[in-house]
């Protein structure tokens, strides 16, 4: 017979495979910014803030994660539901999760007179 405690399994330990795989899960669904992707994952691995932020770093760099991308494809859903620049750009700082450097050259592909 097995003991109570024991008949419990024990968590395994998160490897850097583990948290690359969700991340991957939640970038093919959508694009997904760095902050978005970190929210996600730490409150998916809690503990594992520094493989998160080496793993992210790899896939950015590997080209997989992008926030111009991520940026773009906000721009571009806006323009396709008729949003103007103004209100575009209020959905980006309302993210929180680009800086201006990004909006800018994004932002110059709204056309202007649109409501």
């Amino acid at each position: 017979m097995i003991g109570f405690v024991e008949g419990f399994r024990k968590e395994k330990e998160k490897t850097p495979a583990d948290i690359r795989y969700a991340a991957i899960k939640l970038l093919v669904r959508r694009e997904q910014s760095l902050s978005e992707l970190t929210t996600k994952l730490t409150r998916k691995f809690p503990g594992s803030k520094v493989l998160i932020e080496q793993e992210l770093e790899e896939l950015a760099e590997e080209g997989l994660q992008d926030d111009l991308r991520y940026v773009e494809m906000v721009v571009r859903s806006g323009i396709n539901k008729y949003h103007g620049p103004l209100r575009i750009r209020a959905e980006l700082r309302q993210k929180k999760l680009v800086t201006q450097s990004l909006m800018k050259p994004s932002l110059k592909k709204v056309p202007i007179g649109q409501s």
